[in-house]
């Protein structure tokens, strides 16, 4: 008996020791590795030898651990850079191997002369910004100039070819030479030409890669640049290897990767590994430049915003749903992609260039936040989500009030986002463009495409100018899954000179946010103004936002408000449809809404029956908008909660629904069959100038709602 247990007692001890060993190897086990960005050229020119002395490895262990490692502990493997092409380089750290591609180029002096010399990224630039033949895919404004930022170089992007000694065109060429002349332009519109200390002290310019790294004496400037081939052939015309164009400098980084994007981010730790790749672990910008279109994949962003088997609570949200969890983004309301912190009197610029930030390729969530608490299911028992994450989140980061200017702005981009607005429920787990929370924000000749929600403010504070002020001027958005603006209690939401289309809900959804005990006196209400702006969703009400938030009856009851219109509810015709459109169902025509906002309490996700405070004024022009706020009344239209208690008292009694519509703010009753009926659809400033009226506000079930003549 006692050798038996003696036994089992060696034999537990050798168990244990595999453990503790097995344990200590997983923890050092390598994940991933790349190579640091700069230690390593993987462009090489034919016939040169790769030089591997200054590469930095960086190790990701699977305990998320990073580690780098020198050269001198790595192994390479050989390259033959004898052919123009693309080549492969082995690196080994102890056993674990990973491949680096190279890249072998002809250059200049492969060819006797140069024949074409162009910049690729002022094509893209000129193409992205021209006239399009899909009109939502088109700019508003397309005579911005060319941005350039000073944190780094910025880099033409050359695109050269030659003749070679036998006669041959090659294609290409890396490392041309370049005369490179830089002017400034006067405050009269002259330019000077710079040389000397002028111009080292404005820029540092490389001629052989054609790139010009700009000094902070350069910020606010303008400049005319011309490049032009120094060993041009004399055979072709000299605009074939000549390019001019103007620039304007800012205090900004030039992005052309979508890792590079990882600069957006000054909050999550978890860009550690991409930042130490690119040598951006210690870089700080007060803005970043697209310099290319960028294509942002799961590769390209922090790992940790994924489910994997190791997550807390994985097992449970994967019991849920019928998809695959693993690989998947988390849901999480309070992060996003890109999440930054704007500190109190900061400015945060994110300039586009007419260039592309495209999330097409990016994987859809399947689960609602951590616990998965709404999860994905497709097939016959089809579920929904209501998504969170968004792309890029802008906080505040003082706990204080905001005490002078604090400012996020954006200008001429292109977001492309991974939904479609269809009854797909893996659409409901599209990802959001935006947040941001109380910094004042402004976006500035934005297309955007295929999002959950496209913008998302929330927040501000009435009695502060410096937050809560957002501002939506020459933008345009389409086909959001759940609807185009959602505005959380944002003090002062302004949307001018925009187009926005297709949502499968309200185009806007406006709430009252962070009210007690449902007092509307209390928390923070949502007040928009739209100006000379389309906002337009036009729905059937068996979408499925409808349906998932309870919604669905109110467009039933809304289709009967058209007696209130053609005349068979005893009022006289008058000429006008409640209807925007058909829609084909099953080869039947179903009528279509044009529902533009609703206002609701935002204490729930769905539509409550809440008092709540606010409104939305509409203005044909910005005049209309600057008189109404010198005091003429008569120049708006639109559902206004903050005129009085009792507005909010008739929007409440007894679940009556009441219809504004016209401008000087008649109601009818909407009461079918009672004698109260109000005729003031015929009277006041009309906006009947279209054929269907418009659905702007509705406030709950049963509750208010809101029609007004269309602007069309």
């Amino acid at each position: 008996m006692k050798k038996v247990q003696k036994t089992l007692l060696v034999l537990s001890f050798m168990l244990l020791s595999v453990l503790a060993l097995t344990a200590c190897g997983n923890a050092d086990k390598i994940k991933s590795a790349i190579v640091k960005s700069g230690t390593l050229e993987t462009t090489i020119i034919k016939g040169e030898t790769l030089d591997t002395s200054n590469v930095v490895a960086v190790i990701t262990y699977q305990n998320g651990k990073v580690k780098e490692v020198p050269a001198s502990e790595l192994t390479f493997g050989t390259v033959d850079t004898s052919n123009v092409g693309n080549v492969t380089l082995k690196i080994t750290y102890n056993d674990y191997s990973f491949d680096v591609t190279i890249s072998v180029v002809a250059t200049e002096a492969d060819v006797n002369s140069i024949i074409s010399l162009e910049s690729q990224l002022l094509t893209d630039y000129n193409s992205n910004r021209a006239t399009q033949p899909n009109e939502q895919e088109q700019f508003m404004d397309g005579n911005q100039p060319l941005y350039v930022g000073d944190d780094n170089a910025f880099n033409f992007r050359i695109n050269a070819s030659g003749i070679d000694p036998k006669g041959e065109l090659v294609s290409n060429l890396e490392k041309v030479r370049t005369i490179v002349t830089v002017e400034l332009k006067n405050f009269d519109g002259t330019y000077t030409t710079l040389s000397g200390d002028d111009l080292t002290n404005m820029v540092t310019i490389d001629t052989e890669n054609t790139t010009l790294d700009f000094t902070e004496q350069a910020i606010g400037k303008e400049f005319r640049v011309t490049v032009k081939a120094a060993n041009a052939d004399e055979g072709y015309e000299e605009n074939a290897t000549k390019f001019t164009t103007n620039l304007v400098v800012v205090d900004a980084y030039n992005v052309y990767t979508a890792k590079e994007l990882s600069v957006y981010d000054n909050f999550k730790d978890g860009w550690a590994e991409i930042k130490a790749e690119l040598g951006l672990t210690d870089v700080n910008v007060n803005g970043i430049v697209l310099q290319n279109d960028i294509l942002v994949t799961k590769d390209d962003v922090r790992q940790d915003l994924f489910w994997t088997k190791d997550t807390p609570n994985y097992a449970t949200v994967q019991a849920k749903t019928d998809l695959t969890l693993e690989g998947t983004p988390i849901d999480d309301s309070g992060t996003g992609i890109y999440h930054r912190t704007i500190k109190n009197g900061e400015e945060f610029n994110f300039y586009g260039n007419y260039f592309s930030v495209n999330l097409s390729s990016f994987p859809k969530m399947i689960a609602e936040d951590k616990d998965g608490v709404n999860v994905v299911q497709v097939g016959d028992n089809s579920e929904y989500m209501t998504a969170h994450l968004t792309v890029f989140y802008t906080t505040n980061n003082s706990s204080s009030k905001i005490a002078s200017p604090t400012q996020v702005n954006w200008k001429n981009l292109y977001f492309i986002g991974n939904g479609e607005l269809n009854a797909d429920p893996l659409n409901s787990g599209a990802i959001l463009l935006m947040k941001n929370t109380e910094v004042n924000f402004t976006a500035y000749n934005t297309v955007m495409h295929n999002f959950y929600i496209g913008y998302f403010m929330q927040l501000g504070d009435a009695t502060n100018e410096y937050d809560g002020e957002y501002v939506i001027d020459s933008c345009k958005g389409y086909n959001s899954y759940q609807c185009l603006f959602y505005s959380w209690g944002a003090e002062h939401l302004v949307i001018k000179n925009s187009e926005f289309k297709n949502a499968g809900g309200p185009a806007i959804i406006s709430d009252h946010s962070k009210m007690k005990s449902n007092n509307p006196e209390t928390g923070n209400p949502s007040r928009i103004d739209i100006i000379n702006s389309t906002i337009e969703s036009k729905v059937t009400g068996k979408e499925p936002w409808f349906t998932v938030y309870g919604a669905t009856e109110i467009v039933g009851q809304l289709t009967q408000a058209e007696m209130l219109y053609d005349g068979t509810a005893g009022l006289p015709d008058t000429g006008k449809t409640i209807f925007a459109g058909y829609a084909d169902e099953n080869g039947k025509p179903v009528g279509q809404l044009n529902l533009i906002c609703a206002m609701k309490s935002g204490d729930t996700q769905g539509l409550t029956s809440t008092r709540i405070k606010g409104y939305v004024r509409v203005f044909n022009t910005e005049d209309d908008y600057n008189r109404y706020y010198a005091g003429d009344t008569t120049v708006t239209y639109g559902l206004d909660m903050d005129k009085g208690d009792s507005l909010i008292n008739k929007a409440m009694s007894n679940g009556v629904n009441y219809l504004e519509s016209n401008g000087n703010g008649g109601y009818i009753n909407s009461g079918f069959g009672t004698t109260n009926q109000d005729s003031s659809i015929l009277q006041g400033k009309s906006y009947a100038d279209g054929d269907y009226i418009n659905i702007y506000t509705f406030l709950g079930m049963g509750a208010m709602i809101g029609l007004y003549d269309s602007q069309e």
